[in-house]
């Protein structure tokens, strides 16, 4: 809360963002303030460091992950916070990411539908984004 509240984040506000603009908004409100753009904090987040396997290079699933975190923390469509919320959004993330081989991803959670397609929109995946009743 204090992270989004220094960067004057509202989450009624960033929730009205078309997932297309979603990354445009945060890259604005993080380096106005000097900070890093959204993908230079996941790539700072997921460089290698001493205790990495030498070379390891991250796969798609796992910057999906760490977008996922990153744009809950931010406030996007943020999850519902409980015992289970972190676990469930990896899971969640997972899902997007096995779905980049797919013509569509399925699925009844909103939130998770409004943080794939900001996903799919980063890595031009053409993968469509639907609730179980062919809607967007």
């Amino acid at each position: 809360d204090q992270f989004r509240m220094s960067l004057g984040i509202a989450p009624k506000e960033i929730n009205n963002y078309k997932p297309d603009e979603v990354i445009r908004h945060l890259n604005t409100k993080l380096t106005s303030l000097g900070a890093q753009s959204f993908i230079e904090l996941v790539e700072y987040g997921m460089r290698p460091n001493q205790t990495s396997i030498l070379g390891h290079r991250f796969i798609l699933a796992e910057k999906i992950a760490a977008i996922f975190e990153l744009l809950d923390m931010l406030g996007y469509w943020k999850d519902k916070h409980t015992s289970t919320s972190n676990y469930a959004r990896f899971w969640d993330s997972n899902h997007v990411s096995y779905a980049t081989a797919c013509d569509y991803f399925i699925c009844n959670d909103f939130r998770t539908r409004k943080k794939a397609q900001v996903v799919y929109g980063l890595f031009n995946i053409k993968t469509k984004v639907l609730n179980s009743d062919g809607l967007p």
